[in-house]
């Protein structure tokens, strides 16, 4: 079934009036299982990389989120621990607030990245300062957002980005702190809030944005590529290429910033208008304060040890796919080049096997190893007679012997023999003439394996041209007798015979008829029938 398979396969493509098209289905269909499993390998290993990273991308966004929450935690301890001092609550409750700020006033030396603290009443008046600014005692701050966000709960708020009225005026965030009456352990019935105290005053704690772009130095997120941190509004806390002190920069139209502030964390692509390029970010919220980190870097450097990885890999399946054309046009060439060869070695044998002229084939040795039906018929021998045996069978004589050794000498060195005439000894011992051409049989490498011998028989010519020249010799022996005739004859006047060149007398027949082809027959002329016959004739 197989190789009926291979033959129907090797017709359609070797000829016919769409071989052209069947060559191209065929390659195509050797190829095609290749190039499906380049492509689903491939594909796999860029998912299964591309995944990776990704999945190592978001972790980085994770733990840069995780460590913003984590470092804002302990500055909301640090400040609780400042809310929560016995002596600030005793002053504050007191109204001395002048003595609790002496309490807090050396914090800001202790703890460089606070910029300043403020105490206020819980109606958001400020009462104290450090460092201290006269112009802004008394003022209300009831208006900002971070007072908003303390009185929702009165727990400890890490505010936006916002400019500051005290000098000199730049961009700070600020961490808000309820300051609580001590709560009596032995009051009877107290709630929950009750039992907390009651808020008698509020600390606020000015960072230094210096201390945000510290912190987004310090992560490491590849070629190319940088962290910003975004509060609760969607401004810029520390960006890497934007200096905030004096301006603050809204980015609460990117959309993974809008994400992320809805508390939600991924990676995508993007396209960066300004930069005219696509970006690759992955975002993450920082629970609890409602901020947000992003990382954002080229499409092209963040995959970029990806695609180094794969490209080797891509480079070698590349080379497998050209193989696999390469071979598929090898195995395409050679079935036609195959059905071509057979087709041409079909007809070279029915030529052959036809041919009414003996053709042998033999070795370097003159073994015999091809015998044609032509060479069956005009040596006699059968082909399972003759294969196997040295042509020199068919010689003559040992003159004859010696000859097709010369030959063999001649055929080996690579000379060609033609139209050389000769004689051949049949089977049955008959001897014809022959005419051969005798062409030395070469290998791929140029190399002489053998010889070929094509014999015609031509006896019959030979034959035809001994009675030729037979005949040529009669007929000029003839014309020279006939030219004998044209000198002077003597001839009796009486009877008219010739004397010859020996001197004798002979009948005028007898002379002519030795001296030439001619023959001669008796009859009686008209005029001696009238004298010989005068009864038979009237007058």
């Amino acid at each position: 079934m197989l190789k009926k398979s291979l033959i129907i396969i090797t017709n359609l493509v070797a000829r016919g009036k769409w071989a052209s098209l069947y060559r191209v289905l065929f390659v195509l269909l050797f190829v095609f299982p290749g190039l499906l499993l380049v492509f689903f390998s491939y594909t796999r290993l860029y998912s299964e990389s591309t995944a990776s990273i990704l999945a190592e991308k978001r972790l980085l966004a994770l733990l840069a989120s995780n460590s913003v929450h984590d470092r804002l935690n302990a500055i909301v301890d640090l400040g609780i621990s400042f809310a929560t001092r016995p002596r600030v609550v005793e002053e504050i409750e007191k109204g001395n607030w002048a003595e609790a700020r002496q309490v807090l006033d050396s914090v800001p030396a202790t703890f460089p990245f606070i910029d300043r603290l403020v105490l206020y009443d819980p109606d958001a008046i400020i009462k104290a300062d450090i460092p201290y600014d006269p112009e802004v005692m008394g003022q209300s701050r009831a208006d900002k957002g971070w007072y908003a966000g303390i009185r929702k709960n009165w727990q400890p708020y890490v505010s936006d980005i916002y400019k500051r009225a005290a000098k000199p005026q730049q961009n700070v965030i600020a961490v808000v702190f309820p300051i609580r009456k001590a709560f009596a352990a032995a009051a009877p019935l107290a709630s929950p809030s009750e039992k907390e105290g009651r808020v008698i005053g509020i600390l606020q704690v000015q960072l230094k944005l210096e201390i945000f772009q510290e912190w987004i130095r310090r992560t490491n997120v590849g070629p190319g590529g940088f962290m910003y941190i975004v509060d609760q509004r969607g401004r810029i806390v520390a960006h890497p290429s934007i200096d905030n002190q004096k301006v603050s920069i809204d980015f609460s139209a990117v959309p993974v910033v809008q994400k992320v502030l809805q508390g939600k964390g991924g990676a995508e692509f993007n396209y960066n208008p300004v930069e005219k390029e696509e970006r690759f970010a992955v975002y993450a919220p920082v629970k609890r304060h409602g901020w947000g980190v992003v990382m954002t870097q080229p499409a092209r450097d963040a995959f970029r040890e990806r695609n180094k990885e794969l490209l080797p890999l891509l480079i070698i399946y590349l080379l497998f796919v050209a193989l696999t054309m390469v071979t598929a046009f090898f195995i395409l060439y050679a079935m036609i080049a195959g059905r071509q060869s057979r087709e041409a070695s079909r007809q070279l044998a029915a030529i052959v096997a036809s041919s009414a002229d003996a053709i042998i084939g033999k070795d370097r040795d003159g073994m015999i190893v091809s015998w044609n039906a032509g060479a069956e018929q005009m040596y006699g021998y059968a082909s399972r007679e003759a294969i196997g045996k040295s042509i020199f069978m068919l010689a003559v004589d040992d003159l004859s012997a010696e000859e097709m050794a010369q030959w063999l000498q001649r055929l080996n060195s690579g000379e060609k023999i033609e139209n050389y005439e000769t004689l051949r000894r049949k089977k049955d011992g008959g001897v014809i003439h022959v005419a051969l051409t005798i062409s030395p049989i070469k290998n791929e490498l140029g190399q002489i394996e053998g010889s070929s011998t094509i014999a015609r028989d031509i006896t019959s010519r030979k034959l035809a041209e001994k009675e030729r020249e037979e005949l040529l010799a009669s007929l000029q022996d003839a014309l020279a007798n006939v030219k004998t005739l044209h000198g002077m004859l003597p001839i009796c006047s009486a009877c008219n015979k010739i004397r010859n060149d020996e001197g004798y007398w002979e009948r005028i027949e007898t002379y002519i008829r030795e001296r030439s082809d001619a023959e001669f027959t008796h009859g009686i002329c008209p005029d001696c029938a009238k004298k010989l016959y005068p009864q038979f004739y009237k007058k």
